[in-house]
């Protein structure tokens, strides 16, 4: 068996495509992983930046190695989750840094970052290389910690808050 950077098995338990609640939107991931990033995708819809308008350029599950390291991407677990790929782009987009810039973006980013960050992780947080399209499982977040979560903010099965 294998593993992604952040620990999660590859292939994944359990596949699942979700809606993302607000959206036109589909993704496939982990399907606890997915309860999750398919809450915290909807949040990024509403409060962030729209993720319907334009192509459809959000991606979940690819059983890839990471683009970075000689190991297995956390999208190959399912663990992971791109929005607005083609704008906020990967590693150091220069829209997506003037973007994150604005001090309105950084509020909502941040509220985002305060109701998930016990589990989840923003790729514009990182050091080197900034991903801002990125979210993903924290590394060490366990299947029954990101559970709990989403039973603590009543989030069901379909990534759903109530």
């Amino acid at each position: 068996m294998a593993f992604s950077l952040n620990g999660w098995q590859v292939p994944p338990f359990k596949l699942k495509t979700f809606d993302i609640p607000g959206t036109k939107r589909r993704v496939t991931l982990d399907a606890d992983a997915g309860r999750i990033l398919v809450a915290v995708a909807a949040d990024y819809h509403r409060t962030v930046r729209p993720i319907d308008v334009g192509p459809w350029d959000e991606g979940g599950y690819n059983p890839r190695e990471a683009r970075q390291a000689k190991a297995w991407s956390n999208h190959a677990s399912g663990s992971a989750v791109d929005l607005n790929w083609s704008e906020e782009g990967a590693l150091n987009s220069a829209w997506g840094k003037r973007f994150f810039a604005l001090a309105k973006t950084r509020l909502a980013v941040a509220a985002i970052k305060r109701r998930y960050g016990s589990v989840v992780q923003w790729g514009g947080d990182w050091k080197a290389l900034k991903d801002y399209m990125h979210w993903e499982i924290k590394p060490g977040a366990s299947r029954a910690k990101v559970n709990a979560l989403a039973k603590s903010l009543g989030i069901d099965a379909n990534g759903v808050r109530r």
